[in-house]
């Protein structure tokens, strides 16, 4: 799975404090985690900031040719 901070369409790189707006939502959603997350489950989170606040997408997409089998990343949080 690749989880990028848009297509092919240029990415914001300010607006977000200290890093790029991608960076910061992913960032926020991370501290914000108190369990475990699935990757499409971050992903959804973090599109909805980038969306609301950037002109560009986010992408969470399998790897072309990789043989992917349908897993999944987990972030978990520290205790």
């Amino acid at each position: 799975m690749v989880l990028s901070s848009g297509g092919v369409e240029p990415v914001q790189a300010g607006d977000g404090g200290d890093h790029s707006v991608f960076t910061r939502a992913f960032l926020e959603v991370l501290r914000d985690n108190d369990g475990v997350l699935d990757g499409a489950s971050l992903y959804a989170q973090i599109q909805d900031i980038v969306s609301s606040g950037a002109i560009q997408t986010p992408e969470y997409v399998d790897l072309r040719e990789a043989e992917h089998d349908g897993g999944d990343f987990l972030f978990v949080a520290e205790p």
